[in-house]
């Protein structure tokens, strides 16, 4: 499955930590290569639905504090992932 970055979540990459960004690298790499069904096997990444107006997405967890959310899609050559927002998650 092909993984794609959203013009926001671009720019919000930018003003990411780097090891946000690599554990970001890690995870596209591992759904584009092993899939997504076995990449929300690994339990570091605490892929969860989102709820509320938001229930269309996944989240993945990138650090204690940084999160991405996602979404899945399909065009005509199939389906694909499209990364909407990385953002720090208040606790």
């Amino acid at each position: 499955m092909k993984v794609f970055i959203d013009k926001l979540a671009a720019k919000q990459l930018q003003r990411v930590p780097l090891n946000v960004r690599r554990k970001l690298a890690i995870w596209v790499s591992s759904v584009e290569t092993a899939g997504l069904m076995e990449t929300r096997k690994i339990r570091g990444y605490r892929d969860e639905k989102l709820l509320g107006g938001k229930k269309d997405r996944r989240s993945i967890r990138l650090s204690k504090a940084w999160r991405a959310e996602y979404h899945i899609d399909t065009d005509e050559f199939g389906n694909f992932i499209l990364i909407l927002e990385i953002h720090h998650h208040d606790y």
